[in-house]
């Protein structure tokens, strides 16, 4: 869409049309973009833990409730982080990311700790994490977005959770059976591009 766009700009100023190449799997694989680079520079493999975009470090990570399900950690900069770490109840981890560094990721402060130390933070957080279940830590966390922790939710409920938002973007359409079934609506970010009725494909 955005190729085509660009397309019909380019023609509107020089009068020019050109031809798109676009395919399914290099687009997608643009979605990957922040680690792609590193990997076919280095031509190794991503791994868990690795770097700042895989869970090296403690504020931009997921982490494991007592009942099994996970909590995701997003808190780069560091007034966000002092946030997250008020309300997660350990106000002194706030000092591992001073807030007087400068943004960034990792900051300066982030970035000088080996290896070794960022583990033991991270495993901190981690055992605090697993005394809690996965409601009780949402619940915790949903007053606050300035803390940057959000549940990680299944398909189900993250449908769901678009009809909390009071969003149309899932809506239900008729058949000649009397069933409806449930379909997903492309995000025109506009509700005024939204069709006000929506019905089954032909057979």
């Amino acid at each position: 869409a955005l190729s085509i766009l660009a397309a019909l700009l380019l023609r509107e100023k020089t009068n020019q049309g050109c031809w798109i190449d676009s395919a399914m799997m290099p687009a997608t694989m643009m979605l990957w973009i922040l680690v792609l680079g590193k990997i076919l520079q280095t031509g190794q493999e991503a791994k868990k833990d690795q770097d700042r975009m895989t869970g090296k470090y403690p504020n931009y990570t997921c982490y494991v409730t007592k009942d099994g399900r996970s909590m995701a950690v997003a808190a780069i900069e560091p007034k966000f982080w002092k946030k997250f770490c008020e309300r997660f109840g350990k106000p002194a981890y706030a000092d591992w990311i001073p807030t007087t560094d400068a943004p960034g990721f990792p900051t300066k402060t982030l970035a000088s700790y080996s290896d070794r130390k960022l583990k033991q933070m991270k495993a901190l957080i981690q055992k605090e994490f697993r005394k809690k279940d996965f409601k009780t830590w949402r619940s915790l966390f949903d007053p606050e977005p300035e803390a940057c922790c959000t549940p990680v939710l299944s398909v189900l409920e993250a449908a769901k959770f678009l009809k909390i938002l009071n969003r149309n973007d899932l809506t239900a359409i008729p058949s000649q059976g009397g069933i409806s079934f449930p379909q997903l609506l492309f995000a025109f970010g506009n509700p005024a591009l939204f069709r006000k009725h929506h019905r089954m494909p032909p057979h």
